[in-house]
């Protein structure tokens, strides 16, 4: 065992050597993988502040993010089977001009809202009975923002990976890979992800801020409506996850990037406000104790002592 040990640990070190040999003779490769490795690293970082700073368990940042992950089985054939050949049909496109975008832009951030918060809802409602506390609440939506996250890091990732084997590649090399008819397509993409600024590599990580920010809002106004029992929270959370994700998908086609950037840090400002004025009402909440049940009186019949008693109770 000792020996498979120091063989994964030295076959680590020689990974990490390699790739930071390969970093040191290509900086422009920092950036883009930096924005994968912080996609996948806050959202860790962000559960292990809550776990130890609110004492919280771990178990439910995994239930958080297995909510996100079986709110998304429902979510994406939703959105491809009947979501977008429905708004094809009504002839929405991107560049269909600012009213067609927004229509879209609502459609999309209506289906996510109501599949994630109802996703939320649900679960707090059938599978964590016992999780009623703000720092609960932090913890279940730290784990729900942060899956998603973590899987877009991956694909981050991914994409690096895929984008520095082609690396230098010669056109002829490319057209064994892609395809001779697909070299030039391919040639624009890695000159236009090689070409970027570094700072716009990072924007995928500061929208995850952002994006986790909401999470922990959203998660604890579905924990208020559990509380509470008004549905008004849940809805509430629908509207804030719609009105998120729509101005999103607006401004990327009408605004950039960088405004929308901008607009998402706002976001993740309301958010945290969200989150502290609900810290009072979350933590004045405790369970009601079961009602004791009622107590049946029996009513007491006059005893009739024997003869032989009194005789036995009286004094010499």
């Amino acid at each position: 065992m000792k020996f498979l040990r120091y063989l994964t640990i030295a076959a680590l070190l020689i990974l990490v050597g390699l790739a930071l040999w390969f970093l040191a003779q290509n900086a422009d490769a920092i950036p883009p993988l930096l924005n994968g490795l912080l996609m996948v690293s806050l959202p860790l970082a962000l559960g292990i502040w809550v776990a130890r700073r609110y004492k919280q368990d771990w178990r439910l940042y995994g239930i958080g993010a297995a909510t996100f992950v079986l709110s998304q089985v429902l979510h994406i054939p939703f959105n491809l089977w009947l979501l977008n050949p429905f708004m094809e049909n009504m002839g929405w496109s991107v560049e269909g001009g600012p009213a067609q975008l927004a229509l879209i832009g609502v459609a999309l951030g209506l289906s996510s809202g109501i599949f994630e918060e109802t996703a939320r809802l649900l679960v707090l409602r059938r599978w964590l009975k016992d999780a009623r506390s703000w720092a609960e609440g932090l913890m279940f939506g730290a784990g729900h923002g942060g899956m998603e996250a973590m899987l877009l890091g991956a694909v981050v990732i991914y994409v690096f990976l895929q984008f520095v084997v082609l690396l230098g590649a010669s056109p002829e090399a490319l057209a064994g890979l892609a395809g001779a008819d697909n070299v030039d397509i391919v040639q624009g993409q890695m000159d236009a992800y090689w070409g970027a600024n570094w700072y716009d590599h990072l924007l995928g990580a500061l929208e995850r801020v952002s994006a986790m920010c909401f999470h922990l809002s959203a998660a604890l106004l579905v924990m208020k409506a559990v509380v509470s029992g008004h549905s008004r929270w849940y809805w509430a959370a629908v509207g804030w996850h719609a009105l998120l994700n729509g101005v999103s998908v607006f401004g990327l086609h009408t605004l950039g990037a960088y405004a929308v950037e901008g607009i998402l840090l706002v976001f993740a400002a309301l958010s945290l406000f969200i989150v502290v004025r609900l810290r009072h009402s979350l933590q004045e909440f405790t369970p009601e104790p079961p009602a004791p049940a009622p107590l049946e009186v029996t009513p007491l019949k006059p005893a009739t002592p024997s003869r032989e008693k009194i005789e036995d109770s009286r004094y010499d």
